[in-house]
């Protein structure tokens, strides 16, 4: 059985701060490590100061209307995992954030 690979993929602002870094943390304690973390930021935004030092940054349009209906481009593989929840902790585990096929 080959790996599975997915790309991370956060629509964001750049604004939630201690929340931000939960959710990259997040990825970068999971099992199956991302192959990337693209972060899509409103354009006028500066980039977050909270980092795993893994992630790109993609300028896009601002408006939530205007995130969700981005082709993702920049996404090299298969799946997708997207989401700007934090993760939920439950029984001591890290859990996965929403899961996607990305609409492929």
């Amino acid at each position: 059985m080959s790996k599975l690979k997915y790309t991370a993929v956060i629509r964001t602002l750049g604004t939630a701060g201690e929340k931000y870094q939960t959710l990259l943390d997040s990825l970068a304690a999971q099992t199956i490590k991302p192959e990337a973390i693209l972060v899509y930021i409103a354009e006028g935004y500066p980039l977050p100061k909270e980092t795993i030092g893994i992630e790109q940054y993609i300028y896009v349009k601002k408006g939530m209307v205007a995130q969700r209906a981005l082709q993702y481009k920049e996404v090299q593989t298969d799946w997708k995992v997207s989401g700007s929840q934090i993760p939920i902790k439950e029984a001591g585990r890290q859990q996965p954030v929403h899961s996607t096929n990305g609409g492929f």
